[in-house]
């Protein structure tokens, strides 16, 4: 396991060349903590690569995880480890989600239930990222369609997804993969950095937590206005022609700078994640 380990960071961080420009961070894998440390002008995409790679092999090697492949592995004699290795070739692990969302229900009224029961309730933007990769964006309001292999991960057990108050996502999700009514996706499945921060003694607000983390890669302060905007209902007007919600068509714009929000907000829940890596909780908190 250690050799794997090191040849794996050894590979990973050759490739930053020899400048002088330095990055460093710390983790928890493998019952480990773990301090990389890169050179080179691509140093930070470099650590990037090789966290990834070391949950990853985390994800297949470990035998205290009930949910690694090698513990499946012994488990069933086999079986299981195909099914866990079919999403491209590439086991999955985490899956990090972020949501933007319409309905013509007030949330701050009717809570996440009845929000995402309202007949016109949707989903516009789906930002995600698997085992700490870039973050993708997936416009569903112009037709593009979330990957059949992260479809099929929101209730695959062995994948743990990761939100900040997670159970909007989980509930909003569940909906929209067109579950029974009163049915959900598992929430054993998920995880909440918001729960995780509130048990440190940290801010409710994913804005608040990245202010008291000092994280590289804050919130951005444009969201209220944009929310305001894509997620409500607008009141109809002369000026807007009387229509009573705005399309990106109607300020493309203005949903640009939407989707770089929801993008921003993945990167500052998994820097999140990264911070608190030395602080875990208690299983039962989840």
């Amino acid at each position: 396991m250690k050799r794997v380990i090191a040849l794996t960071l050894t590979l990973a961080l050759l490739l930053c060349g020899c400048a002088q420009k330095q990055a460093t961070t710390e983790i928890f894998a493998m019952d480990t903590v773990m301090q990389l440390r890169a050179y080179g002008p691509a140093a930070e995409d470099a650590l990037a690569q090789a966290e990834a790679e070391i949950y990853r092999l985390e994800g297949v090697l470990s035998c205290r995880d009930e949910q690694a492949a090698l513990a499946r592995l012994n488990e069933t004699g086999g079986g299981a480890i195909c099914r866990l290795v079919s999403y491209g070739g590439v086991l999955m692990k985490t899956l990090s989600i972020d949501l933007e969302t319409y309905s013509s229900a007030d949330i701050s009224k009717t809570g996440v239930y009845r929000y995402s029961e309202s007949p016109d309730f949707e989903i516009l933007l789906f930002g995600y990222s698997i085992d700490g990769a870039p973050v993708q964006l997936v416009d569903l309001t112009c037709g593009e369609r979330i990957p059949d292999e992260v479809k099929d991960a929101l209730s695959d057990p062995s994948v743990i997804k990761w939100a900040f108050n997670a159970s909007f996502e989980r509930i909003c999700l569940s909906r929209w993969i067109g579950l029974p009514s009163d049915t959900y996706l598992e929430p054993d499945q998920w995880r909440c950095s918001m729960i995780w921060s509130a048990y440190l003694g940290l801010p409710l607000s994913l804005a608040g937590v990245g202010a008291v983390l000092k994280l590289d890669k804050q919130k951005l302060d444009t969201g209220k206005d944009l929310i305001r905007y894509f997620c409500k209902p607008c009141r109809p007007t002369k000026k807007n022609g009387g229509r009573t919600r705005n399309l990106p068509r109607h300020d493309p714009g203005k949903w640009e700078q939407f989707k770089s929000y929801n993008l921003r907000d993945v990167e500052t829940e998994m820097e999140i994640q990264k911070k608190l890596a030395r602080f875990p909780v208690p299983e039962f908190v989840w």
